[in-house]
């Protein structure tokens, strides 16, 4: 029984606000449509259901009531309240753990690809769990007024001890959540990784205040079904607290005050950069950079993976210089690096002191804004690749020149090749002497395994055509890991380039007139063939020997799916260690796959489960092994 009418003439004006302040949440999303963008769609989703679950307080009053605006409920019509309530509470819940989930994911496997699917799955489990919830709830008969004078769960009933444990546990899980995204998120994120982490935290902070009054209100009643005054106001507040946090934060959200800002004629003022550069040029580079990558507040992940990339390649470079200026010239021999050799990375962490004194050295002041504490670098066996650069005459300085340059930062800024989606980029610098590329970790643990073998065959071999890898890294807080490697078609504008396998299956690159290829484009097998062309060589056994005793140390190892990348040349400005002839460069790449169990069950799986007997790219290395060797005698022959 309630005892006081003005309780809910209260909660009906507190959850009216509540209402009010929901709906300024969804037309922040249409006022700022960039919200929407992935996962602030799941954001949106959850307001809507607190938006219709805080209405339950205007329509549910089980008491008669003298004054009109008042009317009668039957505990008919309040179980039916209570079913509709449920439903929207309890998917509210799904939505917001769904988004903790969500961007755990993107941070800690960058899986932004798929976000579509999982985002079908998301609706499909916040239909299903409340609706499961609610028919549980009803059979149970557990429906109707609640401990707060709501049509809800109903009190002293077996669903009020499922609510408190199952509230309980969400709750437990969302404070969870909040911590393993603050884990992953470090401090080199950018703004809107920040803003969707704030808005879970100002949640669970709500969240448990609403839990701690529900408790209170529930000791203090005792096994009385008596209903007073103060739970309803108390029960109202708590819940217009927790059911509009999400909706104040987003209408909060920089992106919706700056567009109010312009509305109302404000304009902010830019910020300068800390150093002054007289020439024009850098100073647009240093302006793009900072915008593009470090100062721009992305509006939503989206938005910030989209720059990730970009962003972890600046960091990558800064990094690199900073560890190569200390570098040592080294009198360790291959054969005691190999004695020697480092069972863990070294951890690199750099003090802000070197990132300043580098930005003023270089008149670079995007290079401060790179610091942050949690920023490191891993190197994995820097002794063996020291050996590999001092056989290839990677010098010191030969690096430094090949990473903080003014040119390599404007070819940052025009790439496309956005790294944080597909969690892959591959980057040229601008003096064509160094390749730098992102590697999956399995790709990382093989290199490892293959190391020792790989420096002997490339320092003590030097006519060996596997590309000349100079240093495993892996840059941190991202947990990027990426090598270092030579270039082994530099000015490609002026080549013609082919990355061969022998084989035909998804070997085409099209829209090009393979008769008549351009150069610059890496094309493959089938466009090879339509050219029609051989590699014609003076000493075509040789060549072959060299490259065949390659492929055997790769199939030696189990490594397969590896390329001969082909350069054709008119005119070559320079020649490397990869060329064969005065025309015809050849070098093996990509020899990272180890077919290892899950590529022999991918091939099980294709082969005997999906019925293909033919098109299957997974072979084993030592099939590889014939049919590239094969194609290799094939398509060289004597001038």
């Amino acid at each position: 029984m309630v005892n006081d009418q003005r309780a809910f003439l209260t909660a009906c004006i507190i959850s009216s606000l509540g209402i009010a302040i929901n709906i300024l949440g969804v037309f922040a999303h249409v006022y700022a449509p960039v919200l929407l963008k992935h996962p602030g769609s799941l954001l949106l989703m959850h307001i809507v259901c607190q938006c219709f679950y805080l209405s339950h307080w205007l329509i549910a009053y089980p008491q008669r009531y003298e004054y009109f605006i008042y009317r009668d409920i039957s505990n008919r019509t309040c179980e039916q309240i209570a079913m509709f309530t449920s439903i929207f509470y309890y998917a509210s819940w799904v939505y917001i753990l769904s988004l903790c989930s969500e961007i755990f994911i993107i941070l800690k496997y960058k899986a932004y690809k798929t976000s579509k699917i999982r985002l079908v799955l998301y609706n499909i489990s916040a239909f299903l769990f409340s609706v499961l919830l609610m028919i549980m709830y009803y059979f149970l008969d557990s429906l109707g007024l609640s401990e707060v004078g709501s049509c809800f769960i109903k009190m002293s009933s077996v669903g009020e001890l499922i609510d408190a444990v199952l509230n309980f546990c969400l709750t437990g899980l969302l404070i969870f959540s909040y911590y393993l995204i603050r884990k992953q998120l470090g401090c080199c994120y950018g703004p809107a990784f920040r803003i969707l982490s704030k808005v879970v935290l100002v949640m669970c902070v709500t969240i448990v205040l609403s839990r701690v009054s529900i408790i209170i209100i529930y000791i203090q009643r005792g096994n009385s079904d008596h209903v007073a005054a103060y739970t309803i106001i108390l029960g109202s507040t708590t819940s217009i607290i927790w059911g509009t946090s999400a909706a104040i934060s987003r209408s909060l959200h920089p992106k919706v005050i700056s567009k109010i800002k312009a509305l109302c004629g404000e304009e902010s003022t830019p910020k300068e950069p800390f150093l002054d550069s007289k020439d024009f040029e850098r100073e647009e580079v240093m302006k793009s950079i900072l915008n593009f990558t470090l100062d721009g507040e992305a509006d939503d992940i989206a938005d910030a993976f989209d720059n990730l990339g970009h962003k972890i390649l600046i960091q990558i470079l800064v990094l690199l210089t900073i560890r190569f200026r200390e570098e040592k010239d080294s009198t360790q021999t291959l054969r005691e690096a190999l004695e020697n050799n480092l069972k863990h990375p070294e951890n690199r962490k750099y003090p802000e002191t070197n990132f300043i004194s580098l930005a003023y050295e270089l008149q670079m002041p995007f290079i401060v804004k790179v610091f942050c504490p949690d920023i490191s670098l891993l190197e994995f066996n820097s002794n063996i690749f020291q050996c590999i650069k001092s056989s290839t005459g990677f010098t010191k300085d030969l690096i430094l020149d090949s990473l903080l340059s003014y040119e390599n930062l404007k070819a940052i800024s025009s790439i496309n090749n956005k790294g944080g989606r597909s969690n892959s980029f591959f980057f040229t610098s601008a003096n064509q002497k160094i390749i730098i590329k992102t590697i999956t970790a399995e790709e990382k643990n093989s290199l490892l395994k293959f190391l020792p073998s790989y420096s002997k065959r490339v320092v003590e071999q030097p006519q060996s055509k596997l590309v000349r890898i100079l240093g495993l890294f892996e840059v941190l807080p991202h947990k990027q890991d990426f090598i270092i490697m030579e270039n082994s078609i530099p000015n490609r504008d002026s080549c013609h380039i082919f990355d061969l396998k022998g084989s035909t299956v998804n070997r085409h690159v099209g829209g090009v007139d393979s008769e008549n290829p351009p150069t610059g484009l890496v094309l493959k097998d089938l466009n090879f063939k339509r050219w029609n062309n051989k590699i014609l060589l003076q000493n075509p056994s040789e060549v072959i020997k060299h490259i065949v005793d390659d492929m055997k140390l790769l199939k030696k190892h189990k490594l397969m799916d590896y390329s001969m990348l082909l350069g054709v040349y008119q005119n070559p400005s320079v020649q490397t260690r990869y060329f064969v002839s005065s025309i015809y460069s050849i070098s093996i790449i990509d020899f990272l796959q180890r077919y290892g169990t899950r590529k022999s069950l991918e091939r099980v799986w294709k082969r005997y489960f999906l019925r293909k007997t033919e098109g299957i790219s997974v072979i084993s290395p030592i099939r590889y092994y014939k049919r590239i060797t094969k194609y290799l005698k094939s398509i060289i022959e004597h001038i």
